[in-house]
């Protein structure tokens, strides 16, 4: 845990040190908590958010998941008007769960192990008029077990399953193509975003190292119904991979970002579709802030005020496997509740439940599912 501290020190003080802040009109967002999540338990958490007047953002969060689990993460965004960088970074403890390879209920967890996650990425977009933009980006991931497939395989498990826990990394260079109309990337009310990104790259595990050619096509759509304050919101993605691959570089489908409602990464394959609707609702605006408590010791702090609504949402997919075809089309229904924060901060609640079963899961995020 001394090392998932550390790395998050170093993290935020190069961000700094690399951002250059207009201070006085920066907004900022720091919130500490204690909360429950479905995909990893009860959590202590501690988030920072800034954005500037130019839109420049800086997102830290550290959490810890209990048992030496935890992670750090780290994003950066710098948009202007004729480029978009973003640099990400996250390094991750936490438990890695199997499930069976040959039945898609979606509670049959088979083993676990504890895994050491690390992220690095850097992309730049580059913006045309309409909202256009293309782009270049370059990524590495890394996965290490405290056991590893070996020991899965000595315990007994077949070679389907415990190769949920084999060892290696993913390097990458990806093509970006799309189009980028919505009103606010981080609480859109109405537009179109379109993204196809092809990443070519290598993936090497401790067996053997494959070439890596992943395409993937992300359509977004985002309806106004009667007023900004009610919005129909549709997501579309799907992709292939066109080799053999190991575990850790196939698409993933089941937790707070996919499918609602199933374990985290409960289905893997090397092709999938998703499509997901959500209807949003804001039931009141402008509520003012509890920082207004501290206007009197600070007469010049802005009037931050904040909303709050709900959603009513749906998800759907199916991933394909190599040996068995299609996993059989997954759904799940669910309702949320979403507070919208300055500076653009979506703190979201959402409950679901996967329609052929009565388990149900809860998860919390400081962001839009979509």
């Amino acid at each position: 845990m001394l090392l998932l501290r550390s790395n998050f020190v170093y993290i935020f003080a190069i961000a700094l040190a690399l951002f250059c802040w207009e201070t006085a009109a920066a907004r900022w967002f720091i919130l500490p908590g204690l909360f429950y999540s479905d995909e990893y338990g009860l959590v202590g958490s501690c988030a920072f958010i800034a954005e500037n007047l130019r839109a420049d953002r800086l997102e830290t969060r550290l959490e810890y998941f209990g048992n030496d689990e935890g992670q750090a993460s780290f994003n950066l965004f710098i948009p202007r008007s004729t480029s978009e960088w973003t640099v990400n970074a996250r390094y991750q403890i936490s438990e890695k769960t199997a499930y069976s390879s040959i039945t898609a209920s979606s509670q049959d967890k088979l083993y676990g192990d504890t895994r050491y996650w690390t992220d690095l990425l850097i992309r730049c977009d580059f913006i045309r008029e309409g909202g256009l933009f293309y782009g270049l980006q370059g990524s590495y991931q890394r996965h290490d077990f405290k056991g590893g497939c070996q020991d899965a395989l000595i315990g007994g498990f077949p070679l389907s399953e415990a190769e949920t826990f084999e060892e290696g990394d993913e390097i990458t260079g990806s093509i970006r193509v799309g189009l980028e109309r919505r009103d606010n990337r981080y609480n859109t009310s109405r537009g179109l975003y379109v993204l196809w990104q092809l990443d070519l790259g290598v993936s090497r595990s401790t067996q053997t190292s494959r070439t890596l050619i992943r395409s993937e096509l992300d359509l977004r759509r985002y309806l106004p119904i009667f007023s900004s304050n009610s919005v129909l919101a549709l997501s579309l993605k799907g992709g292939v991979i066109h080799h053999q691959v190991p575990y850790f570089s196939r698409f993933k489908m089941g937790g707070s970002y996919s499918l609602r409602g199933f374990p985290l990464d409960r289905y893997s394959g090397n092709a999938y579709y998703i499509g997901r609707a959500e209807f949003r609702q804001i039931v009141k605006s402008d509520i003012p802030s509890p920082m207004q408590l501290f206007k009197a010791f600070s007469p010049d702090l802005e009037e931050y005020k904040f909303s709050v609504g709900f959603v009513l949402f749906t998800d759907f997919g199916d991933l394909w496997r190599d040996d068995l075809s299609w996993w059989g089309v997954r759904q799940n229904v669910g309702v949320g509740l979403r507070a919208i924060f300055p500076p653009n901060v979506v703190g979201s609640l959402d409950i679901a439940t996967p329609v052929d079963s009565d388990h149900i899961a809860v998860y919390l995020n400081l962001r839009q599912s979509f």
